[in-house]
């Protein structure tokens, strides 16, 4: 899974446009605008510093420095009427929330996170990383659940890669959860197969199937002796695979104990000799002599 919106440095092209203060201020309100300004941009390089050298608990509390001081530049300029003030001051107050809350999310502070990332998102709704960012949050304290809301906003609002990385964490969630109940004995229960569909079926309602998910569904399926079924997702997820052999060789497996089942010599032979790779051997060799 990938988390590198937590971990890349995001803030160098940032504090130079703090330092760079290009704004078009009033004259009778400059200095007064301009140290405002000024004392924030101080102390969020303080903060990216300690970001840096990864004390991130007192980076945290830096960045909501900065984040108050950028507040009182922003009102000032709404008393003012400034539109540049203004629209300057919500920028940065979103960010400085925004990277507060990322400093609370390495130090597992998840419930203080999602706090900056709710503040973040008052001040913009269309930020799609504290969308992200705040849904990494929930599912990392086991709210998983509530963690889905925002997963979806972070892919109706996100970028490319923010839209990826939503869709393959909640897939990959929902696979671990199928795959959790599909796993905890060479013969699944009916009650644990059905449970694994169920995570399934979920999944489907929020982001598109993979070959992962169609794999998962036949294995359930013929848990559940459904055998048709299992043969139908098996083939589905050989045709959306992309893979080694080996990982491919799963897929064959279980659409060849399918065929089995069936009655249908000829198609399982096909499939479990395509199976006779790596930690699948063993299994595809004992089922090939029951053909014989």
């Amino acid at each position: 899974m990938n988390h590198s919106i937590f971990t890349r440095s995001l803030f160098a092209a940032f504090v130079a446009v703090l330092l760079s203060a290009a704004l078009v201020l009033p004259a009778q309100a400059q200095e007064d605008l301009g140290a405002l300004y000024n004392e924030a941009a101080q102390v969020a390089q303080q903060a990216q510093q300690a970001q840096q050298n990864q004390q991130y608990a007192n980076a945290r509390e830096l960045y909501a420095e900065a984040h108050e001081k950028i507040v009182a530049f922003w009102e000032l300029g709404q008393e003012m009427e400034h539109d540049g003030a203004m629209a300057e001051g919500q920028r940065l107050a979103t960010q400085f929330q925004f990277r507060a809350g990322l400093m609370a999310d390495r130090t597992e502070e998840y419930d203080r996170a999602i706090e900056h990332f709710n503040q973040a998102l008052e001040y913009n709704d269309g930020h799609s990383r504290a969308y992200l960012a705040k849904a990494e949050a929930y599912r990392k304290s086991d709210r998983f659940d509530v963690a889905l809301e925002f997963y979806q906003l972070a892919i109706e609002n996100g970028d490319t890669q923010e839209q990826r990385t939503a869709e393959e964490t909640v897939r990959s969630q929902f696979h671990y959860l199928a795959s959790s109940r599909l796993g905890e004995s060479p013969n699944p229960s009916r009650a644990a197969a059905n449970e694994a569909l169920s995570h399934l079926e979920r999944l489907q309602e929020y982001v598109e199937p993979n070959s992962s998910t169609f794999y998962y569904m036949a294995v359930a399926h013929e848990a559940l002796g459904n055998h048709t079924e299992a043969i139908a997702q098996a083939t589905q997820a050989l045709d959306t695979f992309s893979g080694s052999r080996t990982d491919r060789a799963r897929i064959h497996l279980v659409r060849g104990e399918a065929y089995m089942a069936q009655g249908d010599t000829q198609q399982a032979r096909s499939d479990l000799e395509e199976a006779m790779v790596g930690e699948f051997r063993q299994r595809a060799e004992a089922l090939m002599e029951q053909l014989s």
